[in-house]
């Protein structure tokens, strides 16, 4: 797979990022195992989720809110937007110019459904478990073709600050055996 090694290997740094984002930005399902996860990759996996199916483990945690917005399927912007030609199309009708008023108010309305369609197709893909009775510090990255465990949670600090240490797994032996070990994970959540 572009982006890791041609055999199993470790890394240390505060440069995790360069494995685990080519592992994410890969091709098939994904599993994700991160006590905190940032917005950040939240939007990438639920840009993932547009084309496979994704499947993410994480804790309650306070940190992840940012993150559970966009799993959930909110974001403001699309709403800001679409407020923004709503308020346009009130300062038009004011000012009696019916024709601006009823562009905007198309726009408005194209926005909006363009958003709602393309925010629920890009999560369709995508399941969380939040772990509420045990807290989750594992963390561990699958695609069909590698796989990532060490201490990097999915954050920006996580992969591009901290000084952190991975487990990058390429040989199918060793990728199935941490993929059975996320299976059993996900079922008992």
């Amino acid at each position: 797979m572009r982006g890791l090694p041609e055999s199993d290997a470790q890394h240390s740094g505060s440069d995790c990022h360069r494995y685990i984002d080519a592992l994410i930005r890969g091709s098939g399902d994904l599993d994700v195992v991160s006590p905190y996860i940032s917005r950040g990759y939240a939007e990438m996996l639920a840009r993932h989720a547009a084309r496979h199916r994704v499947r993410v483990i994480t804790s309650g945690a306070r940190q992840n809110d940012g993150a559970m917005v966009v799993f959930r399927g909110g974001g403001a912007g699309w709403k800001k937007a679409a407020a923004f030609l709503a308020l346009l199309a009130a300062i038009s009708a004011a000012l009696g110019l019916w024709y601006a008023m009823a562009i905007t108010t198309a726009m408005a309305i194209v926005a909006v459904a363009a958003a709602v369609a393309a925010r629920s197709r890009r999560v369709a893909n995508l399941r969380v478990k939040v772990s509420r009775n045990v807290f989750i510090h594992e963390k561990l990255y699958i695609c069909e073709a590698a796989a990532i465990s060490g201490s990097a949670n999915l954050t920006f600090s996580g992969t591009r600050r901290n000084l952190e240490h991975i487990d990058i797994a390429v040989s199918m032996e060793r990728v199935d055996a941490l993929r059975r070990h996320f299976e059993e994970l996900w079922s008992s959540l």
